[in-house]
Parts: C-alpha cells; structure tokens; sequence
C-alpha cells in the first residue's frame, strides 16, 4: 500500500535485480521522490526490495511509516569480513559509483489477538495486502455481527458490564475493617487483581475498602449494590445471578446470548497492535474452570524480516537512495493503518506552532475547527471537498493519537509548560522586549495560605492551598474603566484549570456592546482574594492613565453629581462583595471627613463594608433568576424567593419563613444564600473507523470502559461531596471554637467592667451583646450542617442544642422507621 504525493506517478517495477553477491532480488519497485508505503510488499520464499528517494535535509527512514511493528531480533553494521566495507549495487552516487553503507535487520513482531478468538483466521499468512482489502475485512466482521444494535444485545452486554465493572473497581470507599475471603474466591482476587496491575503497567490499585459487595432489594424491592440500578437498563435476573453464584441462571442467560452470537462464551475477535499498551481483551470470557476473566492478549509471532541497506551518514550527499528489502509473509491479521508518517507528523506540528497564542488550551476538537487549519487544509488537498486534518492521514482520526502530537507542539512553543512557570516565563519575556503601554499581564503574585485573613463570608478553600493571583489588562483597558460609570463582574470555573477567571466589564454606551476590561485569574475567591484584585486594578489604572478610579458615593459633590462608578453588579458570592466592601472602605479614609449623601450626619470613612455596598452594589437579576429557577421548589415558592430581590421588603422575615416551610428540602438548602447577603438589600470522522479501523480514541469504545467510566464519576462525585461537607464542618467548628472564646472573653471584660464600675462599662456590654450574637450565630450555622457529611467529622454544639436537635431527628427518623446514631463533640455553653 502506498501513500504519494504525486499520485499520478507510479512505481517502476524490476524483476530479478541481485543487489549483492548473495542477494537477488525477485522484484524491485523504485518509488518516486515523497512516496509513503505503509504495507510493503513480501515474498514468502523471495526477496522484495522498495527503492526510496530522500530529502538530503531531512533524512527519515522509509521504514519508519510502515504500519508493522520491527523489533528483535535486529542489529546493523558497516563492514563486512576483515573490516571491509559494505557495498550495495543499488546505491550509487552520480558517476556510477557504490557507496559504502550500513545494513541493518529487524523482525515483524505480529499482533496481539484474544486468546478465545479464533487464531486459525488471525494467523492466516498473506503476502501483499492494501487498506481496500482491510475495509473489506472490517465490512465482513461488521456483517457477521448481525446483533450489533439489538435490544436484547444491549441488554445482556450492559449487563455483564456492570458486573464486570463492580469487580475491577470494588467498593470505592475507603479502608474501614478487614474483610474474610475463602481461599477460592482470595485466589479469583488475587488473579485478577493481577491482571489489572499489568492493564495499567505496573500500577497498583489504589488502596480501598475490601469489602465485599452485595447484591440486595430495599424495602420497595428496587435492587441496588452499593448503587441504585435502572432495573429498565439491565437485565435484573442474571446480575443477580453473577453475584450469587447461581450457575442455572448464568448458563441459561449466556447460552442464549452464545446462541445469537455474543457473550462470554462466544469466540472473540479482539485484535490489537503489537506497539499497543494493551493488555486484557476488554470483554469478559467464561474459561476453561467456569470462571469469568478479561483474556490476556497474546502475541502471535511472524516469520517476515526487513534488511535496511542505507549509506553511511558521509555519503548521504552522494547518494539518496535506501533500500528496503522484505523477505517472508506475514502470519498475522493487517495491522491497521494507526501510525502516522514521520512527515506527516512534523507537518502538523509545525502547523500548529502557526497558531500561536491558541496553542496552550488546544485541544483536538478545537484543531479540526480551527479557521487556521480549515484554511491550509484546503490548500493543502484542493481536491477534497471541506477537507480535515484525518484526510492527510487516517490516524489523525484518533484523538488520543492527534493529543499527542498537540503536547509535542506546545512542549517545543513553550519549554517551561503553560502552567505557573510558563505564565511567569511569558511574563519576563513580555517585560524584558515590549515597551510599558504594550504589557498585558500586569501582575502576578503568590503568598502563602498562612498569610491570609480569613471572613465568615468565605467558603471553605482547599486547605493549604496557596493564593496565586495573575491580573490581565491592557492600557486601553484603563482608559475605558476610567471613564465607565456602571460596572459588572463575574467568575467563570471552567475556562482555565485550577482558577477562577474574573471578569470585570460593562456595556459601551456608544457602541452597545458588552466590554471587558480586565481579567484576573485566582485560585481563591475569598474576601482577602477579591480585597486584591480591585486594590491592583486601581493601582494599574492610575499607572495608565494618571488617577485613580472614582466611585460616585464617595467622590461625587452631591447625590445628582454624576461622578465616577455609580452602580456595580455582581453575583452572589459573599466573598466578592466583601472584597468591594474592603476595598470601598480603604477608598473612602482617602477623604475620612467627608459626609455621606444618603446619611449626612454621618462621615464616609464610618461607614462599614456593607454600608458601602448598600450605597453601589447590586445583585445581578440574571444570576439570581437563574439560581432560583433551578431550586427544585413549587411556582409560589419561586415567586417568593424573587421578590426578595428589591430594594425594600414589607415582610423580610415572613418571606424567608415562607421559603423555608412550603420550600421543602431546596429551601432550607437556599435560606443561607439569602441571610448571609448582608448587600441583596440593596462527522468527518465516522467513516474512517468503517474503513481503517481507526478509532476517535485509544479507547476501544466497549461498553465496560464507559460503564466503568459512571461508575468511578459517580462514587468521586459522592467522595467530593461528602469531603466538601466534611471540610464545611471544620470550618463551621473553628469558627463556633473562636466565637465561643470571644464570648468568654467578652464576658470577663463586662464582669470586671461591672465589678469596678469602670467608665467602659457600656463598651464592654456592647461587645458582650455582639459575641453573644456571633456566638449565637455560629451555632446555628454549626447546627445547620448536622446530617451532613460522612461521619468522620464530629460536629461541635453546645449539649442544649445538641439535645434539641437529637429531639429533632428522634421525631423525623422515627417516622421513617430508621435507627439513629450520633457521635458528636460537645463544647461547654
């Protein structure tokens, strides 16, 4: 099979060429200057040669694009008997002269094929063969597989999935006790155990519980195993047969399926490439004891050799020819076309090198659609109508293949990675060439958790993570924040790995478009975080333009002074609004005996966090629908939780009442948003599969794989919640631990205030009545997360409201029939 870009030129063909005193060749073919021959010709008693013509600047061995996987034995040299050099008749420089050469050999190495297939059909020789005939071969399997689609097909193999998978992954939780085994079922572990290790080279699992699991029926009769199951989406009866060892029913259920020709008692025609990491055949097979295994892949071996004849690297100017010579069929099944030529590779490569900027994030789907690409494609193959990367070769079809390549590209565009180290590395770079107007990163900072000041209106960050903050804007930017009198920001989670993206714009009053002026990268969203965003926003700002932003409450002369920022928006993140809150304040001592408009008896450096934002911030109605309309509640409900949105409620306390009796579970879950807002008052690649066999992955699309894949989502997703409410509960304890220390501080201060009748008197039962409302405060946040969590993690309450709430359960679980067990800390009131 040959690949050449000029495709009206073929191969010259030569019989009987002897190349050496040894050597005669049956047939030779002389390929012309750019060929690329995946599937060379064989003899299975002869020698065939292939003759190649290459770049003198860019010298890739022919051998490199062939489909086969060479390995041992092999070895080269360059002379020959008593140090004489090696010669071959073909290789000649311009006058006629051989030039000396190096021979080299190497062996195919086959395929790897399933065990419980038919190795009669894998191990048929060939000697020729082209991607025509393995279209064919895929068209035949793909027919004789009549049963591909069918309900009970899918049925039974989604089935034996999840049995299989459940056996791979195990209980996912952790450690907990010691589980017995007989030493018929240890030994069944143990083997396949082994078999995982080998799948995924050499790693162990990951150390979890060994328990075992079950297969049981609630008191509904609906069956789970550690996990509710569709009953409508397997079949019921022969997973609980696997589970229990019940052999009638397993024979029954896979005689049937081997009846229509699947199944683990069915043969198999899994087939793998020898370079293939690829370890188990993805399907469950019954063996020869009865029991169900993953069939380890063999390989089968092939009698085919190649000699190399190329000359030695000071003659490569003479000459440009090397010679191939390939003796012996193959006994194998075609490998499919997955390699992808050395040329073809540097080609995209350097292609995306060209797109520079959109290299970092670049992912295979974001190539194929690329403008960039879209365009040279259609230079590059004008004969193809909308031409894509897979049609330069068909293994670029493979995403997981073209990923690499893509790694590749951005390992050499930027050597010290995208990450921290390559946004410093860029950084440097843009401050050592580009002139100070022309900077876009502006600043970048990390400082260590410990450092930080934590506010009650933080949610719990990751614990010892570091604070890294990148600030991105350019000098124009500046300008139009300047002059910008309605402000809005927002955070995105998905855009950058590992931060939140801040985004701080408005919408132009002349051209009517929404405009961002600044984005800040940060991995927290914590008061302290947002606290500095908007202080460096405002030191960049008057770097640019000379002054500094001005808000209208602050520097405005009076109320119809329309001066500076008069309204910014935001979403319901506590943590951002006390950032702004901070960053107002510290403002607002730049003039501290100016009067506020909306309290002129007051001056503007008393106002506290939120009397600032009360005067400027508001809540984005967007965010905020959007948020209430995914609350699983009934239409009054939501109506209800709308109306808070506005500047003066008749009835504050009767609508969160409401909200948290008719609203049910969503609720309650929803009343902390609103009570701690102290501010809200104010197809290309189809075909190629059909006819290569290449994938869009490495992945083999069977049905364990994504069975698999839910399985492991699923138990992260419960793991990551419950961790997220075990780190809830630490901080709701640490803070309830502070607020009570601070109580018993502010107690001693009013009793000696009060025993020597000192003058501090009313401070010290001013700051008594507000740690015994801190104090208050915390435990009813700390006895809002009871029935939270996984139980590790004792929740820390006074014994009356321990009491309270244990009455609380003792009511709500009693109904329900079910036991009631609590293990919690106290602390003294």
């Amino acid at each position: 099979m040959t690949i050449c870009t000029t495709p009206l030129l073929h191969p010259t063909i030569l019989h009987r060429v002897e190349i050496t005193r040894e050597t005669t060749l049956d047939t030779l073919y002389t390929y012309p200057f750019g060929t690329i021959v995946e599937y060379p010709e064989t003899s299975q008693y002869g020698y065939i040669g292939h003759l190649f013509t290459l770049d003198p600047n860019n010298w890739e061995n022919p051998v490199s694009n062939f489909v086969y996987s060479e390995g041992e034995p092999k070895g080269s040299k360059t002379s020959g008997s008593k140090g004489k050099p090696l010669f071959c008749r073909l290789l000649k420089d311009e006058d006629g002269e051989m030039v000396p050469c190096r021979i080299s050999h190497s062996a195919c190495q086959g395929l790897k094929v399933c065990p419980f297939g038919d190795l009669t059909i894998s191990s048929s020789p060939y000697c020729r063969v082209t991607r025509e005939d393995i279209e064919i071969r895929l068209a035949r399997d793909r027919a004789s597989q009549c049963y591909l689609g069918t309900p009970i097909y899918d049925l039974f193999q989604k089935t034996l999935a999840l049995w299989s998978a459940f056996q791979d992954l195990r209980c996912t939780g952790p450690s907990h006790e010691v589980a017995t085994y007989t030493s018929e079922k240890l030994a069944r572990r143990e083997v396949r155990s082994q078999l995982l290790e080998q799948a995924q080279r050499g790693h162990a699992k990951m150390s979890t519980c060994n328990g075992r699991l079950l297969f049981q029926r609630n008191e509904k009769g609906r069956p789970l195993v550690c996990y509710d199951i569709n009953e409508s989406s397997y079949d019921i009866d022969y997973l609980e047969a696997l589970f229990a060892d019940d052999c009638a029913e397993i024979q029954r259920a896979e005689h049937i399926a081997h009846q229509l020709g699947f199944g683990p008692l069915a043969p198999c025609i899994t087939v793998a490439n020898f370079s293939s990491n690829r370890v188990c055949c993805p399907c469950e097979h019954r063996t020869d004891d009865g029991e169900l295994s993953h069939g380890e892949l063999v390989p089968l071996s092939c009698p085919n050799r190649l000699r190399v004849f190329a000359p030695l690297p000071e003659y490569r100017h003479r000459c440009l020819k090397i010679l191939v010579v390939s003796h012996g069929q193959h006994t194998h099944l075609p490998p499919s076309p997955a390699k992808t030529p050395l040329s073809i590779q540097n080609e995209i490569v350097q292609l995306m090198k060209t797109l520079q900027y959109d290299l970092p994030d670049l992912t295979p789907c974001r190539l194929f659609r690329h403008p960039s690409v879209l365009s040279y494609m259609q230079q590059r193959l004008p004969a193809i109508l909308h031409p894509t990367i897979s049609d330069l070769h068909s293994s670029l079809a493979n995403r997981d293949h073209l990923r690499v390549y893509i790694s590749r590209a951005q390992s050499e565009s930027f050597p010290h990675g995208t990450g921290w180290e390559g946004l410093l590395h860029m950084k440097a770079i843009q401050d050592a060439t580009l002139l100070p107007h022309q900077h876009y990163i502006r600043y970048i900072t990390e400082r260590r958790s410990n450092t930080l000041t934590s506010h009650d209106e933080d949610e719990p960050e990751s614990s010892g993570q570091n604070l890294r903050l990148i600030i991105c804007m350019s000098a124009e930017g500046s300008r139009l924040l300047l002059r910008s009198q309605y402000l809005q920001s927002d955070i995105s989670f998905k855009r950058v790995v590992g931060f939140r993206e801040f985004a701080l714009g408005a919408l132009d009053r002349d051209s009517r478009q929404s405009l961002v002026y600044c984005r800040a990268y940060t991995t927290h969203q914590t008061a302290v975080a947002h606290h500095l965003i908007f202080q460096t926003i405002e030191s960049i700002v008057k770097v640019d333009t000379g002054q500094y932003l001005r808000w209208h409450h602050i520097h405005g002369r009076h109320v119809n002074d329309f001066t500076g920022v008069m309204l910014f928006m935001g979403d319901q993140h506590g943590g951002q609004a006390k950032g702004l809150g901070i960053h107002l304040r510290q403002v607002a001592m730049s003039v501290p005996d100016r009067p506020d408009f909306h309290e002129p008896h007051r001056v503007l450096s008393s106002l506290t966090e939120y009397e600032h934002l009360h005067r400027i911030f508001r809540l984005c109605n967007i965010h905020t629908k959007r948020n209430i309309d995914g609350t699983g509640t009934s239409e009054p409900v939501k109506r209800t939780m709308r109306s808070l949105n506005c500047l003066k409620h008749d009835d504050w306390d009767g609508a969160i009442q409401t909200i948290m009796v008719d609203g049910g579970k969503p609720g309650v879950g929803s009343y902390p948003h609103f009570v701690s807002s102290f501010y809200v008052h104010g197809n290309t690649l189809d075909w190629v599969f059909e006819t290569t066999g290449i994938r869009r992955s490495y992945k083999r699309g069977h049905i364990s794989k994504s069975v698999t894949k839910n399985l492991v989502r699923r138990a992260r997703q419960r793991y990551n919640i419950l961790n997220q409410q075990d780190d809830k509960i630490r901080d709701w304890n640490k803070r309830l631990i502070r607020a009570q220390e601070a109580l018993v501080k502010a107690t001693m201060r009013f009793a000696l205030a009060e025993k020597h009748g000192a003058e501090g008197l009313v401070n010290a039962e001013r700051s008594l009545a507000q740690a015994q409302d801190a104090f208050e405060k915390a435990v009813d946040a700390s006895a809002g997360v009871v029935g939270t969590g996984s139980g590790r993690i004792g929740i820390v309450l006074p014994p009356s409201r321990q009491a309270h709430k244990l009455f609380e359960e003792t009511v709500e679980k009693g109904q329900e029939g079910l036991p009631i067990e609590r293990n919690t800390p106290r602390i003294s009131e």
